[in-house]
């Protein structure tokens, strides 16, 4: 319910923040220079203008970040402190919209402040290659690897004992990641940390870490292609890979695919069955797989 919440359509942070209204201060000059015919700007509103796009660049690019078709929610965290970071930059600089700046970082504040706190961003960040540990600051890392090495605790017992017995709960490896939930993996974890789990599992992140020490920053890695390959390195982490990454930043996909869907239901097409629609409806989706 709490990762629910915070996946709401990114215009509804601001809209009605205070930052709103400084918007609509800044555009109706625009509005009355229209009614009364006058297109030419002055150096202040051009400038204005050319600060306005500044900031509401670095939203647009969040907005297409969290609202693409890829792994998107491991890209919440990093989005979100880089967003943090860049607007208080703009400190001292900004001459017009300062005001504006600054109302948004308080929104910022407001909806994402306990980011850090949420374990389904902050997992699916660490098992993100193109971010692993490197976008968290240093005094919260001690904090994620530990929340990281108790799951991973249950997820290795899970592969390497399908059909064991956790806490009284017997499951198969299909079952658990059908049915992987936090409470489980808490309590699970906390029957098997022994040193000689602890140890294993601790090799098997700083391995991960390590192997992540190679990849290229400057290229985008596709997230779900490298937990392909990597899964039988990393079995455990590719069971809480499939748990956390599989959630999606935002509705902007399901919207979509409702739209396409309203596309091939169309009114001259009302007689198509359910069956074929399913499979029309599942090619277009996945066109970009088919040769």
């Amino acid at each position: 319910m709490q990762c629910q919440e915070k996946q709401k359509s990114w215009h509804s942070s601001s809209s009605t923040s205070s930052s709103s209204v400084l918007l609509n201060k800044y555009f109706n000059f625009i509005r009355q220079r229209k009614a009364k015919a006058e297109f030419e700007l002055t150096k202040e509103e051009r400038d204005t203008l050319n600060e306005l796009v500044k900031i509401l660049e670095l939203f647009e690019w969040v907005t297409d970040e969290f609202q693409s078709n890829r792994v998107s929610i491991s890209r919440v965290y990093p989005c979100i402190s880089a967003l943090r970071a860049k607007l208080n930059s703009f400190e001292g600089i900004l001459i017009y919209t300062e005001d504006f700046c600054t109302a948004l970082l308080k929104s910022l504040e407001i909806r994402f402040g306990k980011l850090s706190k949420n374990e389904v961003y902050v997992v699916a960040t660490f098992l993100d290659p193109n971010f692993g540990l490197d976008s968290f600051p240093n005094e919260d890392k001690p904090v994620v690897l530990k929340k990281v090495h108790s799951l991973l605790l249950a997820a290795q017992s899970i592969i390497e004992n399908p059909n064991g017995k956790i806490d009284k709960v017997k499951v198969s490896k299909n079952q658990a990641i059908r049915n992987l939930n936090y409470v489980f993996f808490r309590e699970a974890a906390n029957d098997l940390e022994t040193n000689e789990n602890n140890d294993k599992v601790s090799n098997l992140i700083e391995k991960y870490l390590k192997i992540l020490g190679t990849i290229i920053k400057e290229v985008d890695t596709d997230t779900l292609d490298w937990w392909r390959t990597h899964e039988v390195v990393f079995p455990g982490l590719a069971l809480l890979a499939r748990k956390y990454l599989s959630v999606q930043a935002s509705s902007a996909s399901v919207e979509r695919m409702f739209s396409i869907a309203g596309h091939i239901f169309s009114v001259k097409r009302r007689r198509l069955g359910i069956r074929f629609f399913t499979l029309l409806l599942i090619l277009k989706l996945n066109e970009d797989l088919i040769d």
